[in-house]
């Protein structure tokens, strides 16, 4: 069992370890892969976000595929999703950098959803994570992801 200010809450741990590519793409990638997981985004077969999800293919992504994935990682940030469905706590954590925790019993948990792009979604597993891991897979990424648009896009119109 675990709290969260006034919320109590039990948990099953079923996060497992995976090899991220060090690359922007790759990493922004599985932070959006990541989201999704707990958010139970996407997982329907044929979904178009699935592709930008899968980084071990980042190489693959063409330029408006990456400039999709900027986009839908911007309408997703952490500030967000902390303490609503991602939580920073690096005891949870163990020896990794995030840890995943499908939630087995809710106490005092007011509500099991949260509010994206207007659509409620459901909260049936948590993540927790090291800033490391929010630095690494979600901050730099983004912002170096966005610079090269942002010169690529520089570079036409001269």
């Amino acid at each position: 069992m675990a709290a969260f200010g006034r919320l109590q809450m039990n948990f099953r741990r079923t996060g497992f370890t995976v090899n991220v590519p060090n690359n922007p793409k790759a990493r922004l990638m599985y932070y959006l892969n990541s989201i999704c997981t707990v958010l139970d985004i996407g997982n329907e077969p044929g979904t178009r976000i699935n592709r930008l999800k899968y980084y071990q293919n980042y190489l693959s992504l063409s330029e408006n595929e990456v400039n999709q994935l900027i986009s839908i990682c911007a309408l997703l940030p952490p500030d967000i999703l902390i303490d609503k469905c991602i939580f920073q706590d690096d005891a949870m954590c163990g020896n990794n950098t995030n840890q995943f925790y499908t939630i087995t019993e809710n106490r005092f948990f007011v509500s099991n959803s949260i509010l994206i792009a207007g659509r409620h979604r459901s909260v049936k597993m948590i993540m927790t994570f090291k800033m490391e891991w929010l630095r690494r897979n979600y901050l730099e990424p983004i912002v170096m992801l966005k610079n090269q648009m942002a010169l690529r896009t520089f570079l036409r119109r001269i």
